[in-house]
């Protein structure tokens, strides 16, 4: 059983201090008026709000409305979209009474992917744990819910599907965003978001905003090969730099038409995020290391690298090269 906390003297200090909440407090000098600062830091503490009160809904309103003023618009809709999908097939359920089997039952429902499943579970995870940490509930009823694995980033752009993806290009601002991102391996959002003034013709470089960048806490860092320091050069008068023939910014969803139509000529459906994809497989097959790749790529160390890259150790060829490297003799 935990003791209660009292306060005590530090000799050094000359003041009285107390341990509240892990942290240690200083009360007062004179023991007098520590102990009337103690008992009043004692009657401050509120209890948690029950986990037994209030309803799924309002924890998800809450943790949207802060979403929607402190995240990014895209991760404000990923949340939304998922969230209101599952209140609109369970709208009665209260903190009290969910379960992970209400979720679990309703995903099973549906034949969506692995990794659309993955990110619903994430999302109502996250909702919960956001209010846990406000202090709107003690506990989230749903922490034991599992997400899927995953599913492996395994499709790749071959040589001829890309003269293929290339041959039914019809205008050079799908052209030139998507070599771009060949080149570079850059998100497709950040090569949506990018402007003339980050573009830095000595350097080689185009250094994002840090609103713009994933996780905004670094300034994302993209290096140019020729072919993508010539594209920016062409390019440069434009804000954003990547425009559509109409002259208006490229969105996900226009991106997204154009990979569906170009499917219905060529019977496979590729994404900006193949070609990201296609970049680091390469990147690795010519021998670039992983701790240079994640820097390339935008990660903050080589985790992911390691993780969704894994396929490669199946390829034989590969990790035979990679055998005679290991023993070669410099």
């Amino acid at each position: 059983m935990a003791r209660t906390a009292r306060p005590w003297f530090n000799k050094d200090k000359k003041a009285w201090y107390v341990w509240k909440d892990g942290r240690k407090t200083r009360l007062a000098k004179t023991k007098k008026e520590a102990m009337e600062r103690f008992y009043a830091l004692m009657s401050e503490r509120e209890a948690p709000v029950s986990v037994q009160t209030g309803s799924v809904a309002e924890v998800f309103e809450r943790y949207m409305d802060w979403s929607q003023k402190n995240q990014a618009p895209r991760t404000y809709d990923f949340y939304r979209e998922r969230l209101e999908r599952f209140l609109k097939a369970r709208p009665t359920l209260t903190v009290s009474t969910i379960r992970p089997h209400h979720i679990q039952s309703w995903l099973d429902e549906y034949d969506w992917k692995p990794g659309y499943k993955r990110g619903v579970i994430t999302a109502i995870k996250r909702a919960f744990n956001w209010n846990v940490k406000q202090g709107y509930l003690d506990a989230n009823p749903v922490k034991a819910l599992e997400k899927p694995d995953s599913p492996p980033r395994d499709q790749i752009i071959t040589d001829n599907e890309w003269i293929q993806i290339h041959s039914h290009i019809t205008d050079d601002a799908f052209r030139d965003l998507l070599n771009f991102i060949w080149e570079t391996g850059c998100r497709p959002q950040e090569a949506r978001l990018i402007e003339p003034e980050q573009f830095d013709p000595k350097a080689g470089t185009v250094t994002l905003y840090r609103e713009d960048s994933k996780g905004k806490k670094h300034r994302r860092v993209l290096y140019l090969t020729k072919v993508a320091f010539e594209i920016l050069e062409r390019n440069a008068d434009k804000s954003p730099v990547f425009q559509n023939t109409k002259g208006r910014p490229w969105t996900a969803y226009a991106i997204d038409c154009r990979f569906k139509k170009m499917k219905e000529k060529i019977g496979t459906k590729f994404c900006c995020y193949t070609i990201r994809h296609t970049f680091a497989t390469n990147a690795l097959m010519n021998g670039v290391d992983p701790v240079t790749l994640a820097s390339l790529m935008g990660h903050k160390d080589t985790t992911m690298i390691s993780r969704i890259y894994a396929h490669l150790q199946h390829d034989p060829a590969f990790m035979r090269r990679q055998a005679e490297k290991a023993t070669a003799k410099s």
